[in-house]
């Protein structure tokens, strides 16, 4: 009966009046509630009752109107995204097409509230996901763009970026120390750091106005320039003329070094026409050894006390010898080497080179040693005598298993010219040997000291004398 009397109500004056009131014979709207009881003590409630749901009922509608109203008496339920994005609180919230809204007209929405007219801290970290989208910043500010004061600064009104610096003076600009990471260079360019000088209608670093890295002091007594490493092309138009490098020294710079490409890989110190693989035009000072002869991976030698240079004519190292060098024919030591301590062990049966750890009284014009084979090389013919004391070590033998035979052998080239043999028992620790050969030689021939055993051993303590006898 109340129900079909409220319908009467609200359908009576909507029939007639296109309103409805309640409490009220004139409603004054669409919708007029009037309180009961307006004003007094009355303890009855007065108000209009408004759907309540919780956060995931409110989550949870489609098809929402615009404007609806709803209150959100709980938010322990649902999560805050999609048309819920905004409910973090109890309280009345609106519909306004996408999602719903707190009515709170006496706070200006937060949605109002962003980067353009408002400062604000992240309340946790946030993530931009650009997909192929693109982000731009334009500026006209020196410092338009910042990060933690100095640590990032874009200079949008001079194109400049500075690190720890809000004033760049260069494209890049750095205050502090650097790291440039040459390990991550992709395998495909191997270029850690790539410069370049210009194109096309540009001039390429030509000798009167080169580029270069400069090193400078800031120092108030004596600032400026220190050094400066010149590159570039000394073509002024296109670049088909010489690349060179060089380097300069100096508060006025001194170009003290120069490289070119036009050159043959000739380096020149206080001159730009080299003539040779170093070409000094000054004075040259030593404080230490000279080293002549060697290879591309070998050092040559520095001579003993007492020798003096000599020339061995064009396209020849140049060599140490005597103040007073003998006759040709003249017997003379030529070389002492000598092994000290134990090398690697030796299989069984196997011939082994006798690595020599020391050579003095090796003469350079006769004789080299290439210490990491083993093996001598005969630079002068004649016949040489040859003598070799060689030791080997089987204590390292299990159970004393060291019967058999030793050999060692004074190997020219590919054969043997001189053989000593041994046999021994059980239990034998060490073996010697001493094994001499006489034999000719021409430049370039080998020769070398090899042992072997029927057990395995270690080269020990070894010696070798070379004496030359003339032609």
């Amino acid at each position: 009966m109340k129900s079909n009397l409220l319908l009467g109500i609200l359908f009576f004056p909507l029939m007639y009046y296109a309103q409805v009131g309640v409490n009220t014979a004139a409603p004054a709207a669409s919708l007029d509630i009037t309180a009961k009881n307006p004003t007094g003590a009355a303890t009855n409630v007065d108000g209009l009752l408004i759907p309540r749901v919780d956060h995931q009922r409110a989550q949870s509608m489609t098809g929402v109107p615009v404007s609806t109203l709803i209150y959100v008496n709980s938010i322990a339920t649902g999560t805050q995204s999609g048309s819920a994005v905004n409910v973090d609180t109890v309280g009345y919230y609106y519909y306004n097409g996408t999602a719903w809204t707190k009515l709170n007209p006496a706070v200006t929405p937060a949605s109002s509230f962003n980067i353009y007219n408002t400062d604000g801290s992240l309340s946790s970290n946030r993530v931009v996901t650009q997909g192929g989208n693109t982000l731009s910043f334009t500026g006209t500010a020196a410092n338009a763009f910042s990060v933690d004061g100095t640590t990032l600064s874009v200079d949008a009104a001079n194109d400049r970026v500075g690190i720890g610096s809000i004033a760049p003076t260069r494209k890049l600009h750095v205050e502090g120390s650097q790291f440039l990471n040459a390990a991550a260079t992709a395998s495909a360019t191997k270029e850690a750091l790539d410069i370049n000088v210009g194109h096309d209608g540009i001039g390429y670093g030509n000798r009167a106005d080169n580029y270069g890295i400069s090193m400078r002091t800031a120092s108030s007594a004596a600032g400026g320039l220190i050094s400066r490493i010149n590159f570039g092309d000394t073509s002024t138009v296109n670049a088909d003329g010489t690349r060179y490098l060089s380097f300069s020294v100096g508060q006025t710079p001194n170009e003290l070094m120069y490289l070119t490409d036009a050159n043959s890989g000739r380096v020149g110190i206080g001159t730009l026409t080299p003539q040779k693989t170093l070409h000094v035009n000054g004075s040259l000072q030593f404080t230490n050894e000279l080293n002549v002869g060697g290879t591309a991976t070998t050092a040559g030698s520095a001579g003993t006390a007492g020798q003096v240079l000599k020339s061995n004519g064009p396209g020849v190292a140049p060599s140490w010898q005597e103040v007073i060098s003998p006759a040709d024919s003249v017997v003379r030591l030529s070389g002492v080497a000598i092994r000290s301590g134990l090398q690697t062990a030796s299989t069984a049966g196997t011939w082994t080179t006798i690595m020599y750890n020391s050579t003095p009284k090796m003469d350079p014009s006769v004789v080299s040693y290439n210490s990491g084979t083993g093996i001598f090389t005969v630079l002068k013919a004649g016949y040489y005598q040859l003598i070799s004391y060689s030791s080997f070590d089987m204590s390292a033998n299990a159970s004393g298993e060291t019967s058999g035979t030793g050999q060692t052998r004074i190997r020219k080239n590919t054969i043997s010219i001189s053989l000593s043999s041994s046999g021994y028992s059980e239990r034998t620790n060490e073996v010697n040997h001493t094994t001499a050969g006489l034999d000719y030689f021409n430049v370039g021939d080998t020769f070398s000291i090899q042992m072997v055993m029927t057990r395995p051993f270690r080269i020990s303590k070894s010696s070798l004398s070379i004496t030359y006898l003339g032609e």
